[in-house]
């Protein structure tokens, strides 16, 4: 919840595989929430890893996920499934999703879905946090449409880094193509998954540090590579729930508070 009081609505977004954008939405979400937010997950992404990190069997019918809210016979109510013992509600992922994406191309106002939801049924959290596909078609042009901040989890490797140049001009030219008003605010990049012990991470890590510089993004803390995290993620728990005093639990407050303090600027 931003110092105004207005919803805050955080895509996370990234144009390759493996960055640990559910991650990174799971935890990030569990830290606001023990700060005092209500916060809402929103699954965009067909691989739906959100069902595992929280918990919930894999979703096989479409009626309590997030393709009825975008399809086109939505009745206005949020498919809604809360995490047992948290202030935390999430809207569902499913595989369908991909052809959501292909119906979407042939719809009216169709990178404004998510938003336009959003605006005439209103979510009563203070947080959403929108887990965005890989690819960047229609789904991840309602996230950043519907978002008034973006959220940018990368993992240490050529292709990687060499592609952020392409993010964010991708962002650019749809902020100006669709006119949006403000558009969202890049919040920064976080390096995931780091480890110290490997050259390339090292290495990359420093080349990333120069590129961010230079192209004006802030650059977060690493959050370092963890098998704590993963087990964390498969008993569907945030690893500050799983193991509190563990260090990757400590780099993600740390991170919530750093994502914090640049949303509460005045």
């Amino acid at each position: 919840m931003t110092s105004k009081n207005k919803q805050t609505i955080i895509a996370v977004l990234s144009n390759s595989g493996g960055a640990g954008k559910s991650t990174i939405v799971r935890n990030v979400g569990y830290e606001m929430s023990k700060l005092g937010s209500k916060v809402a997950l929103i699954d965009l992404d067909p691989q739906h890893n959100l069902d595992l990190f929280c918990g919930f069997p894999l979703a096989e019918q479409m009626d309590n996920t997030i393709i009825r809210v975008l399809s086109e016979k939505y009745d206005g109510l949020w498919s809604l499934s809360p995490i047992p013992n948290e202030h935390i509600d999430v809207c569902r992922g499913h595989i369908g999703m991909a052809e959501i994406q292909n119906e979407l191309v042939n719809r009216r106002r169709s990178e404004y879905v998510l938003a336009d939801r959003l605006h005439k049924s209103p979510l009563p959290h203070g947080t959403i946090l929108i887990d965005c596909p890989a690819t960047l078609g229609k789904i991840c042009e309602n996230a950043i449409v519907a978002a008034n901040y973006v959220l940018i989890p990368l993992i240490l490797e050529d292709k990687a880094l060499s592609g952020l140049n392409g993010l964010i001009q991708w962002l650019q030219v749809l902020n100006e193509d669709l006119n949006l008003n403000p558009p969202p605010q890049i919040l920064g990049i976080i390096p995931n998954a780091y480890d110290a012990k490997s050259g390339t991470h090292r290495k990359c890590l420093e080349f990333l540090q120069e590129i961010t510089q230079k192209m004006n993004l802030r650059l977060y803390p690493t959050i370092n590579q963890s098998n704590e995290i993963k087990n964390a993620n498969g008993n569907g728990l945030a690893i500050g729930k799983y193991r509190s005093g563990h260090k990757a639990a400590k780099e993600f407050r740390t991170l919530t508070n750093q994502i914090l303090a640049v949303i509460n600027q005045p």
